[in-house]
């Protein structure tokens, strides 16, 4: 299972069990059985917590929401077809449970249906001191949030925020568009990104082809 949490990692270790006659201890080994110059994990209970915008999304949908997205992408010489679902299993005061299955299609190979996995959203998570709050709340890093617009999904109308960015290809910068909204289940509306050289397009296109709502 897959959790989106920050949580601090708790190492709880054993002490070494000493046996009769003064046995030499293993080479390269502490007393506590860890490596030498081991260094345990900073406690993050100091850091602030913050609100996780994947929580609050799915927490205001029921148990039995499912999102259905389709993405290609493809170049001159291959395309790969990604199918994913998502479906809300659980929502509490802590966390939020998903359940997502892929499948992968692709031309002159057969059809991979990947068993499904859960995906756990904690209803907050805690910033480490040298990271900013939008690099968690946005699609990319380098997204930058341009306009508000209305756009339909479904013969629905939901309005959206556009974010762009430019990722760098083998056939130059690839600018990205990607609408989301905090009203529709998983945030995402649609991504597309185009880029052409030498009369060859390569692209990457995601939107949603279903939504079951209970």
């Amino acid at each position: 299972m897959i959790k989106t949490t920050n949580l601090p990692i708790v190492l709880f270790v054993l002490g070494l069990v000493v046996g009769c006659g003064g046995e030499p201890k293993p080479k390269g080994k502490t007393q506590a059985g860890l490596p030498e110059g081991y260094v345990a994990p900073q406690s993050t209970d100091h850091l602030p917590l913050h609100d996780n915008p994947d929580y609050a999304n799915w927490q205001r949908f029921k148990v039995g929401t499912k999102v259905v997205r389709k993405k290609i992408s493809k170049n001159p010489s291959d395309q790969v077809t990604e199918t994913q679902s998502l479906r809300l299993l659980e929502v509490n005061g802590d966390k939020v449970v998903l359940e997502t299955q892929i499948t992968v299609e692709r031309p002159n190979y057969p059809k991979k249906d990947n068993a499904p996995f859960k995906i756990e959203h904690a209803a907050k998570f805690r910033l480490p001191a040298n990271l900013k709050l939008e690099q968690f709340t946005k699609p990319s890093i380098k997204a930058k949030e341009i306009a508000e617009e209305s756009i339909k999904v479904l013969g629905k109308e939901y309005k959206a925020k556009l974010f762009t960015w430019e990722d760098n290809t083998e056939s130059g910068p690839m600018p990205h568009k990607y609408w989301e909204s905090m009203e529709f289940p998983g945030r995402m509306l649609k991504h597309e990104a185009v880029v052409k050289k030498d009369n060859a397009e390569t692209s990457t296109t995601e939107e949603v082809i279903e939504v079951v709502t209970p």
